[in-house]
């Protein structure tokens, strides 16, 4: 299935249902493939206008990044992300080079957002595949109907709906691991005061456990350390900075919670293997 997606040449195809008779309730609305290499393909889920739609985005080579929650997600060859619109996140190619490749479905229609919305809450918008799974073969199966001469857009209905399913019934096992309000909890206060000299005792207060308590609990859940989490939470911050404001290093260092700018110009290059200043060059 993965070399059939492989050849595809690069293409974005809107699939019309003006001619149908009937209101479906799940409806592929827009689907394709891309190859990104530039630094400008950056999106954010508030930013695109307030009609929902559901994106499936599944990566077949290099790496993209997605902000979701204050979380930051790698999205490597085999995953997929899985977002509402709108919604507070950020997908980009990251700072640095390289490219990111792969296929992507918009899924519109009340069963689609139903379906899909639970799954994204329960699970958490990161899918690992593995070809068994039941949503990659649906997938596959709507690519062909859509890259058909005449294509079928009540079979796609049908396939948008069973796609839906599929990806509910793949991510079912994973369900156990859904966040206690504990962490849930510290998220948040990170996310409100990570331009304040926080540190772990303090998500640890707001999660209302011990540190020792707390820091194992948040690496199980959030597969990374309560320090991390505040470091990248901060780098990913800057990077909006960067890109929209004109602000010195120095304001850029302080508005994010950096001791000083020099720990932020270490910490940035240590994550995204190029400097603040280079990357804001770079972007212009």
């Amino acid at each position: 299935m993965l070399s059939e997606l492989k050849n595809l040449e690069n293409f974005n195809r809107h699939i019309s249902y003006a001619g149908s008779r009937l209101g479906l309730n799940a409806r592929v609305s827009f689907l394709g493939r891309e190859y990104q290499d530039k630094p400008g393909y950056d999106w954010y889920g508030l930013k695109r206008g307030q009609r929902e739609f559901i994106l499936w985005q599944y990566t077949l080579s290099g790496q993209g990044k997605l902000i979701y929650e204050g979380r930051t997600f790698d999205l490597t060859p085999g995953t997929a992300m899985l977002v509402h619109i709108p919604h507070d996140h950020r997908y980009f190619l990251p700072p640095g080079g390289g490219h990111w490749e792969f296929i992507f479905l918009i899924l519109r229609g009340t069963e689609c957002m139903r379906i899909c919305r639970e799954a994204e809450k329960i699970n958490g918008p990161l899918i690992a595949y593995s070809e068994q799974l039941q949503s990659l073969e649906c997938a596959r199966e709507i690519f062909r109907q859509a890259l058909s001469p005449s294509p079928d857009c009540y079979r796609l209905s049908a396939l948008a709906y069973q796609f839906s399913l599929a990806l509910f019934a793949d991510i079912k096992p994973q369900t156990a691991n859904s966040r206690p309000p504990a962490i849930d909890n510290a998220v948040l206060f990170a996310l409100n005061h990570y331009d304040e000299p926080i540190a772990v005792e303090d998500m640890a207060e707001a999660a209302g456990l011990s540190r020792y308590h707390f820091s194992r609990e948040f690496k199980k859940y959030m597969q990374l350390p309560p320090a991390d989490f505040i470091r990248k939470l901060r780098l990913e911050k800057a990077v909006n900075l960067l890109q929209a404001d004109d602000l010195s290093i120095i304001e850029i260092a302080a508005q994010c919670g950096f001791q000083s700018a020099s720990y932020f110009c270490r910490a940035f290059l240590k994550e995204f293997n190029i400097s603040p200043g280079k990357y804001r060059h770079d972007r212009r």
